[in-house]
């Protein structure tokens, strides 16, 4: 990522932060966010300074490789780089993460208000998956950025950092189409991990899901009745 990609994801991300944010009504939140961004983005721009004048920051942590060549300082540079560009990822999967459910959560409760109680159901059905992938994203990367801090030695540094790449760009690139080089997280993934939060969960999804499908529970939702008739309550 060059400088003017870097000036472009600034701007973008800000820009759609601040709208969404503004839209709620939430401008503390969002300017919280955005102060994140740019920090991780200005580490990034720093880190390019630094190899330009051979220095290192005092409060850069990656370990101490013995010795003072070219290659070894490059290689050490290149790491701390590729832990920034990293952070930058993770954050910004997040945000997308975070409007999605803003999204859902809104357009849930303007269907309750018309009580339109079929699609709020479908809505909530993806809420609730959303939130459980959610779940997996944050456990999985809080498991990921500690392998990354406990290791001391730099080939096990960039492994681990590869592996979280890979992780973050199955998590954004991932798709359950059939020819897709990139598959997607099954959602009984992320399931299992809401599961540690929500007591009920598989009762709660499988209800969902009942009144989603074309079957009894979804034809009940618009009142009681036989196979014969149904008495509309709405």
């Amino acid at each position: 990522m060059n400088t003017v990609e870097l000036a472009e994801v600034r701007e973008a991300l800000t820009r759609t932060i601040e709208a969404e944010f503004l839209k709620i009504n939430n401008q503390t939140t969002g300017s919280l966010i955005i102060g994140n961004f740019h920090e991780a983005i200005e580490k990034l721009e720093q880190l390019r300074a630094l190899q330009a004048t051979r220095k290192i920051s005092e409060t850069d942590h990656q370990p101490a490789i013995s010795g003072s060549s070219d290659e070894e300082f490059s290689k050490r540079h290149s790491l701390a780089e590729e832990v920034n560009k990293l952070l930058v990822a993770s954050n910004h999967v997040h945000l997308l993460q975070y409007l999605k459910l803003i999204e859902l959560s809104e357009n849930f409760l303007t269907l309750l208000v018309k009580k339109q109680f079929l699609t709020s159901t479908l809505v909530i059905r993806a809420l609730h998956e959303l939130t459980s992938m959610v779940c997996f994203l944050e456990e999985e990367m809080d498991k990921r950025i500690s392998r990354i801090e406990r290791q001391l030695e730099l080939p096990k540094i960039q492994h681990e950092v590869a592996l979280t790449v890979s992780f973050l760009e199955r998590f954004y690139y991932g798709s359950s189409t059939k020819n897709s080089d990139i598959r997607n997280f099954d959602i009984g993934i992320g399931r299992k991990h809401l599961r540690k939060h929500l007591k009920h969960e598989r009762e709660i999804y499988n209800l969902l899901c009942d009144y989603v499908h074309p079957n009894f529970r979804s034809n009940d939702i618009f009142g009681e009745g036989t196979l014969y008739e149904t008495y509309l309550e709405r």
